[in-house]
């Protein structure tokens, strides 16, 4: 122990000192953080109910004040031996700061290669650090990195903490923390195969990766205008009841965003918008697919529900069914490419006339197709045109 060997606090490195507070407990989250201040010499104001979030600051107040890297070695407890880590395995990326003090348990022997290092700071790209990075092998099919820190294992000489890392989709010089594996032991002979490499390593936190790697534009449909400034409540999303069994348990449909995404699983949505206003129902039926060439292939047609729905439009969902398959077969299975010209669909709706429109668009730098719906009041003329034009 510090006190029975007399050895300064201020020579023993942040892992370890980290590791005496591994299993303490505290009624309050922050005091986690608030009360190791102390022993690395820190100030900052104490803003109780900032939860978890509390040791993140302490730990980005340390590292402005640092050059030890021993503040990056750090290992995921087993799921289960701290209620607030219970899921954290299954993160599909990390951040470099830990999460909990409990783990530094089991890097107590961690001792600092050198004393000094390059340069690094929290940016608002993450950590920008310069670090000795193993690439996978070609042809290994691992897709793992290996940053080397300068820090190794008491009484073990040759040996370097390797913490393992994912490359970031976005940018080829930023990562996140690998949440499947611990710490790497890394020889001599395997450093000497490092390339030092100036990144950006995640923060602080989690999350989840996005899975499919397509962009915007070949995956996603935003239902971006619902016709709710015209009176027009938009309900939800129903799937044609044949292509459910390709979607395999995965629900491409985001009711919070109002989009649709194709994964990896599925080439292709044949769905149904529903929508109402006063006592009459309609639905926007859309069929969006992706050709094994990379074409877009979408079909849009409006369908008025009002004599199925009789004002309840959970019976128009259920009587429903022949219609919308009657559509699909008939209207909807026809090529489009759409690139600048919408495709749209009108019908004759509540004393006027509601168009819905496709387009392919760019949203905050994004190219994606999205959905409009829109009801307009039209004059008599107008009328008599529509009904002119409107299939039987």
């Amino acid at each position: 122990m510090v006190l029975k060997l007399r050895e300064s606090i201020w020579n023993c490195n942040i892992a370890k000192r980290m590791s005496w507070a591994s299993k303490r407990q505290t009624t309050r989250r922050e005091d986690l953080a608030y009360s190791l201040m102390g022993i690395f010499d820190i100030n900052m104001p104490l803003l109780y109910g900032e939860g978890e979030k509390a040791f993140f600051r302490l730990q980005g107040e340390i590292l402005r004040s640092t050059h030890d890297h021993s503040l990056f070695a750090w290992n995921l407890p087993l799921p289960g031996s701290k209620r607030v880590l219970d899921t954290i395995r299954y993160w599909s990326g990390m951040g470099i700061l830990a999460p909990h003090p409990f783990c530094f348990s089991s890097t107590p022997d961690i001792v600092q290669h050198g004393e000094k290092t390059q340069p690094y700071t929290m940016t608002n790209r993450g950590l920008q650090i310069c670090l000795p990075i193993l690439e996978p092998s070609p042809g290994s099919g691992h897709s793992q990195y290996i940053g080397v820190l300068r820090c190794g294992y008491q009484q073990r000489l040759g040996i370097a903490v390797g913490i393992p890392l994912m490359k970031s989709e976005q940018s080829d010089d930023e990562f996140y923390r690998d949440p499947r594996d611990d710490l790497l032991e890394i020889d001599y002979e395997t450093f000497e195969r490092a390339t030092v490499r100036n990144i950006y390593i995640l923060g602080s936190g989690s999350f989840i990766r996005r899975q499919e790697t397509n962009s915007p534009s070949d995956r996603c449909c935003w239902l971006r205008q619902a016709g709710s400034e015209d009176g027009i409540k938009f309900h939800y999303a129903e799937y044609y009841r044949d292509f459910m069994d390709t979607l395999k348990g995965s629900d491409p449909w985001d009711g919070h965003c109002l989009s649709f995404r194709l994964s990896k699983l599925v080439d292709r949505i044949h769905t149904r918008l529903y929508f109402s206003k006063n006592d009459a129902a309609f639905a926007a039926m859309v069929n969006f697919w992706l050709r094994e060439n990379g074409s877009r292939e979408i079909g849009l047609r409006l369908q008025d529900l009002s004599e199925h729905s009789n004002g309840q439009l959970t019976d128009t969902i259920q009587c429903a069914d022949e219609v919308f398959t009657a559509a699909w077969h008939d209207d909807l299975d026809f090529e489009y490419h759409p690139e600048s010209t919408p495709i749209s669909s009108t019908l004759p709706f509540q004393n006027g006339v509601v168009t819905a429109r496709i387009q392919k668009r760019v949203i905050f730098g994004y190219e994606m197709f999205v959905i409009d719906i829109e009801h307009s009041t039209v004059t008599g003329e107008q009328e008599k045109t529509l009904k002119e034009i409107s299939p039987s």
